[in-house]
């Protein structure tokens, strides 16, 4: 890529172009990507973004657009070019209507705060609140509660983002809304999230968590498929646990996952009694250890929340797989893949499991197999970059089994498409993901190389 004079923005906007500011951006989450920026923008406004994409734009130079750098295939990078870190845009409005205005370097952390105060949250929650709105926003954005109400997408009534060719609009499902459509998981490729108007839900004031634990896949989707065909729980999460370890790991010489159990926690909010024996009516297939009452200004960040831990191992690798199957190959694909996992994955990997109904999604561009039901997976270890050599192939293999039995890529995780796996990936709606490419930035400076629009030219 040939050098861009970058003079004529120093006065434009607030720069970082020092050796320490550009290295300290050069990695993301996933700490497998390296890319070293030309310069850092802090825009301390919108227009600052808007006339950061408008320098852009004229001199071809590529963008990428960071909030707290938890990509983990270096979508939040770029290599000689201008990174715009909006965690300088984070201010958050008054509730009004049931809805807050925030900017989209707030994190989810500084919001659930400021409106759990005023007995509001946001309907769904990631499993890290230390993200961006504008991260999980670009992405699609599933928690524990996605099985009632989608997508953190799915309950965003407007936003104001600036596009590829420097246009500062207003969208929402009525105005602009093929913008509103493309850039709610649109992984920044189309435009720039500044502002996002976010609905609210009101929170009870207690909540009691129950935990079932489950010897097989198949009792455990059993049950699944029972609470999520109604509302009966606020939060639903399941996880898969080894039960291999010590002596017997070292004897069998494979998985870590290859004998396990499986645990949900559901958890229900309430004001004044809960019934028990209400709560879990239907549910067959596991055994109760237990129930754990509390507040539910604690919900949020719970010990079993992955948030807690982002911040103190930044120097470690996360070659994350994250998916979402079809209900009919989920039990199937899930055990296949965790039987064959490599054996030097740590056991104390996070193996996420999370069953949703397909209706209560609505964001065009948030890819989702054709299926009534569905089943989250995520595969998120925590290693040594030095392990990475070993383990990468394996965990490759276990994305690849994720999609060939039908299953759709979450686009947070580590991701390497080549172009026609991208063309499989949004299937029917890859051409209008080339439309709007060319609409709304047309000269193609938002995250170049991402993804592929085009096949690779032989060399």
């Amino acid at each position: 890529m040939r050098a861009v004079d970058i003079a004529p923005l120093r006065t434009a906007v607030a720069l970082r172009e020092s050796d320490e500011g550009r290295d300290a951006a050069s990695t993301d989450f996933g700490r497998m990507v390296r890319k070293l920026p030309r310069a850092v923008v802090t825009p301390q406004s919108p227009e600052d973004v808007r006339r950061t994409l408008d320098f852009a734009r004229h001199t071809r130079c590529p963008v990428a657009v960071r909030g707290a750098g938890h990509s983990q295939a270096g979508q939040s990078l770029t290599d000689g070019g201008i990174l715009l870190d909006l965690t300088g845009l984070d201010r958050i409005g008054e509730i009004r209507d049931g809805a807050v205005r925030v900017q989209a370097g707030a994190t989810w952390r500084k919001l659930v705060r400021h409106v759990q105060a005023r007995g509001y949250l946001p309907p769904v929650l990631t499993t890290s609140l230390d993200v961006t709105v504008g991260g999980t926003l670009s992405t699609g954005g599933l928690g524990a509660s996605s099985h009632r109400y989608g997508a953190q997408t799915d309950n965003v009534d407007e936003l104001v983002a600036v596009t590829g060719d420097a246009r500062q609009l207003r969208c929402s499902r009525t105005e602009n809304p093929a913008l509103f459509d493309c850039v709610r998981c649109g992984l920044g490729q189309f435009a720039v999230i500044t502002e996002a108007r976010i609905r609210l839900r009101r929170a009870l004031p207690d909540v009691r968590t129950f935990f079932l634990v489950y010897d097989d896949i198949e009792a455990l989707m059993q049950d699944q498929q029972q609470v999520v065909s109604d509302d009966r729980f606020e939060y639903i999460a399941s996880t898969c646990l080894p039960r291999a370890m010590g002596l017997e790991r070292l004897l069998a010489r494979g998985s870590p996952f290859a004998e396990r159990r499986y645990v949900m926690s559901l958890t229900t909010e309430f004001d004044g009694e809960c019934d028990a024996d209400r709560a879990l009516a239907g549910l067959h297939g596991g055994r109760l250890l237990g129930a754990e009452d509390g507040s539910a200004r604690d919900v949020p960040f719970g010990p079993d929340r992955l948030g807690r831990g982002d911040r103190a191992d930044r120097r470690l690798a996360h070659p994350w797989i994250e998916g979402i199957l079809p209900w009919r190959n989920a039990g199937r694909c899930v055990a296949e893949v965790l039987a064959d996992l490599p054996s030097a994955l740590p056991t104390d990997t996070a193996v996420l499991l999370w069953a949703a109904r397909r209706d209560r999604f609505g964001a065009p561009m948030l890819a989702l197999p054709a299926s009534e039901l569905l089943m989250g997976f995520a595969i998120l270890p925590a290693v040594k970059p030095a392990a990475l050599p070993r383990l990468l192939p394996g965990l490759e293999a276990a994305g690849r089994r994720l999609t060939t039995m039908g299953g759709k890529r979450y686009l947070s995780g580590w991701i390497d498409y080549d172009h026609e796996q991208w063309r499989a990936h949004f299937g029917d709606l890859w051409p209008r993901v080339v439309e709007c490419k060319a609409a709304f930035d047309p000269r193609g400076i938002l995250d170049p190389g991402f993804i592929r629009y085009r096949p690779a030219q032989p060399a």
